[in-house]
């Protein structure tokens, strides 16, 4: 529902608690404008009160320009089994995510301009509740591009981008291997990369998927790096099973100077080394 739940209510319950969800507020931060960023669209509120919109009108109504509208849309195909919300429904849908794809690359271009959108919450709210929706869609292939593009933000998608394995796996190796892409899109597809190895998918990952899952995360473990980043390839090394990966994990539990090398600061040190130590226990 609309303003009834934050970004972690989104989350699928599978046991797979990501390690940036357990970071330290201070390694939050990053993330914390990020969410701000994807979900903040609009200068714009939801009136309260309003009424829910027929069922033969609510593709229609995702498009419209007002935000109470689209969020009273949203309301009513929570309420609407799948089956009866008609054909028309996961189309508008992903229209409206390409909306909102195309808002977050502007606030991005924006913020990085340095002149920063203001912040909407209600909109925020609003994409949180569509991507919720599109990911009961789960079989259809039609939202993995969504998916990829929205892996950030809640568990529900990226979930789903995992269970696609060798579907989406070129997808998130790109994405955990890039230099452009935010941070945050970096640490959750290195994630999902563990996600894929731990979890039986439904298109399996072949030995040379697996071998490129190893060699993103040892490119990850090299250089500096957010430390963000560091725990979520902490976390796939130790997912690997690679003896030598495991191994440099290890190493970085018990050695805060390979850390400092890595780019990590003196107040996150204690942190990071904590996660290594964590990250070899939960793949174990």
């Amino acid at each position: 529902m609309i303003g009834s739940h934050p970004a972690s209510h989104l989350a699928v319950a599978r046991g797979d608690e990501p390690l940036h969800e357990a970071r330290k507020p201070v390694l939050s931060s990053a993330r914390t404008v990020f969410i701000s960023l994807a979900v903040a669209l609009l200068d714009c509120s939801v009136a309260a009160g309003a009424q829910p919109v027929p069922p033969d009108s609510l593709a229609a109504r995702l498009a419209d320009l007002s935000l109470e509208v689209r969020a009273n849309a949203i309301v009513s195909i929570m309420k609407t089994p799948r089956e009866e919300r008609g054909a028309d429904v996961l189309p508008a849908l992903l229209k409206h995510l390409d909306w909102q794809k195309k808002r977050l690359e502007e606030r991005r271009a924006a913020s990085l301009a340095g002149n920063p959108f203001p912040p909407n919450h209600a909109e925020g709210e609003l994409l949180l509740d569509v991507l919720s929706v599109v990911a009961e869609y789960q079989d259809d292939e039609r939202i993995l591009p969504y998916a990829l593009t929205f892996i950030s933000v809640g568990a529900p998608l990226r979930n789903i981008v995992a269970w696609n394995g060798e579907r989406t796996v070129d997808q998130v190796l790109e994405i955990a291997g890039s230099s452009s892409r935010p941070m945050e899109d970096v640490d959750t597809a290195l994630l999902t990369l563990a996600l894929m190895l731990r979890n039986e998918p439904r298109y399996p990952l072949s030995p040379a998927s697996r071998a490129r899952i190893s060699a993103v995360a040892a490119s990850r473990l090299t250089g500096a790096q957010a430390p963000t980043v560091i725990m979520e390839a902490m976390g796939l090394a130790a997912a690997t099973g690679d003896p030598a990966l495991r191994e440099k994990v290890h190493r970085l539990s018990v050695d805060p100077g390979a850390l400092r090398a890595m780019g990590v600061e003196e107040r996150f040190l204690e942190h990071v080394r904590s996660r290594a130590a964590a990250a070899l226990q939960k793949w174990n």
